[in-house]
């Protein structure tokens, strides 16, 4: 696993590092965004194996930036949110 590159997004900063910790710790590469244009920024110039996407970031939202990414990559995409309305899964499922 140690070639294998994970994009996190997540504004919150201590949320952040753990989980890049606990990432670090399995193996994996990550490397962190802490908003959504950021995140875009980082995802063009790196390939990735994963991204790891909070919904409600600053700057472009989750589900903007999973729609950009969608538009030239199929890189398998997680987003992570506190949101429990069926509406919100919906729309980050049809965003991709």
């Amino acid at each position: 696993m140690e070639n294998f590159k994970i994009l996190l997004v997540e504004d919150e900063k201590q949320m952040a590092m753990f989980i890049e910790m606990e990432l670090n710790h399995e193996g994996y590469k990550v490397d962190v965004a802490y908003d959504g244009r950021e995140a875009l920024n980082i995802a063009e110039k790196n390939e990735y194996d994963l991204i790891l996407l909070d919904i409600m970031i600053p700057g472009l939202n989750g589900i903007e930036v999973c729609r950009r990414i969608r538009q030239s990559s199929r890189v398998p995409l997680i987003m992570l949110t506190a949101k429990s309305d069926i509406s919100d899964k919906v729309l980050g499922l049809d965003v991709g």
